[in-house]
C-alpha cells in the first residue's frame, strides 16, 4: 500500500527545477547561480586571475536593465559548461532522468543552433524552455 503521508525523515525535492529557476520571480535566485558558475569557470580556468570577460557578464547579469531572457540565455549558456551547476540541479531535483537528458540536448542541439544561426536570446531560450519539458 503506497504511503500518501511524509514522516519527518522523508526528504523534499523541487521536480521541474529548471523551469521555476528561469521565472521571473526567481530571478534574483537565477541571478545568484550564474555568479556561482561565473566564480567557478573563474577558478577552473583562469587560475582565479582576472578575466575581463567574465567581469563583463557578472556585470550584465547583475544589472536591473538587462533584459530578463538574456539572463536565462546566459544561465543556459553557463549550465552547458559547468559541472559544479548541472551537480547542483541534480541534488535539487529527483527527476535525473529529465536533467540528463536536456543537459544533452542543450549540448548537441540547442547552443550549437544557438551560435551557429544568430539566434534571437528569446528564441533560443524558448527553445530551451520547452527541450526541459519534453524532456
Amino acid at each position: 500500500m503506497p504511503m500518501t503521508c511524509t514522516t519527518q525523515n522523508s526528504q523534499h525535492y523541487n521536480t521541474d527545477i529548471i523551469a521555476k529557476i528561469i521565472v521571473t520571480c526567481n530571478q534574483r535566485y537565477m541571478e545568484m547561480c550564474i555568479c556561482e558558475s561565473l566564480d567557478t569557470l573563474k577558478s577552473e580556468f583562469f587560475a582565479d586571475t582576472p578575466c575581463e570577460g567574465l567581469e563583463l557578464l557578472r556585470r550584465y547579469v547583475s544589472s536591473d536593465v538587462t533584459v530578463h531572457a538574456h539572463k536565462v540565455a546566459v544561465f543556459f549558456l553557463l549550465l552547458n559548461i559547468d559541472e559544479k551547476m548541472k551537480q547542483k540541479l541534480m541534488q535539487l531535483d529527483q527527476n535525473h532522468a529529465k536533467l540528463a537528458r536536456f543537459f544533452l540536448d542543450l549540448r548537441k542541439e540547442l547552443v550549437t543552433v544557438f551560435f551557429c544561426t544568430s539566434q534571437p536570446a528569446n528564441q533560443f531560450v524558448q527553445q530551451c524552455r520547452e527541450t526541459y519539458l519534453i524532456a
